[in-house]
């Protein structure tokens, strides 16, 4: 019996605690996502996916609390996502992605990954000057936020893709 990891316990009961419409949740750690989860601007909309991202991207940002032990902090946590985000910064520390099935969250945190990647690298190409980087115009980026609504609400997003990383990489 190896137990539980009460911190990654915590943070997933927040989610399923407060949203009956996610069925799936994942936190990662990955570089890039820590990386722009401590960055003041957050992630930008300086690609196709961040765009996608930001559709459904939390406006609230959770801040670091250290580790996730704490009931109280789940209460928190299920604030900042909202009623109908799917992914969040979880400041100085990654992310949290959700969705309604398994392939949906893992879409939600292969985007989210992608965007943080290219933020990552965009922002060493430039020498971390922000002002060096084309973000996409306001206009664009709310264009995305439509059509991802629409996408949302007609099931199946992530099976595909899911399908195809199942499959493996093609020869």
């Amino acid at each position: 019996d190896k137990g539980v990891l009460v911190a990654g316990f915590m943070i997933h009961r927040a989610v399923h605690a407060a949203r009956e419409d996610v069925r799936a949740v994942f936190h990662t750690h990955h570089p890039d996502t820590v990386a722009v989860s401590t960055l003041k601007c957050g992630l930008l909309p300086c690609s196709l996916e961040a765009c996608v991202v930001l559709a459904t991207h939390s406006k609230t940002r959770h801040t670091f609390e250290g580790v996730s032990t704490s009931i109280d902090e789940c209460d928190r946590i299920a604030r900042d996502l909202g009623p109908s985000a799917l992914t969040m910064t979880l400041d100085n520390h990654g992310v949290i992605a959700c969705g309604n099935t398994l392939p949906h969250a893992l879409r939600n945190l292969w985007l989210y990954t992608k965007a943080c990647t290219y933020q990552v690298r965009a922002l060493a190409a430039a020498g971390g000057n922000i002002d060096q980087l084309i973000l996409v115009p306001q206009i664009i980026v709310d264009e995305t936020v439509e059509r991802e609504a629409k996408n949302q609400t007609m099931g199946a997003l992530g099976e595909t893709e899911f399908a195809a990383w199942m499959r493996g990489p093609a020869c």
